[in-house]
């Protein structure tokens, strides 16, 4: 689930919600790290927006081609 806004600020901001129900540890943060990693590589398309990603459990059975599809 993905939310954004507008914000005031000179550039786009991220914030992650992985709970547990996602997965252990490992799984959780590799979800973030490839998040984190698409939204890098389009900052500079996102102007001044807040997007707040919220991973359900479907996310840790999702490989990483389908999240970075889904991502993009």
């Amino acid at each position: 689930m993905v939310f954004h806004t507008p914000n005031s600020l000179s550039g786009p901001r991220l914030g992650l919600a992985v709970s547990r129900r996602v997965g252990k540890a490992v799984i959780r943060n590799s979800l973030k790290r490839l998040i984190r990693e698409n939204f890098r590589q389009k900052k500079c398309k996102l102007g001044s927006t807040d997007i707040v990603f919220i991973a359900r459990t479907k996310a840790n059975s999702a490989n990483k081609a389908e999240l970075n599809n889904d991502l993009n």
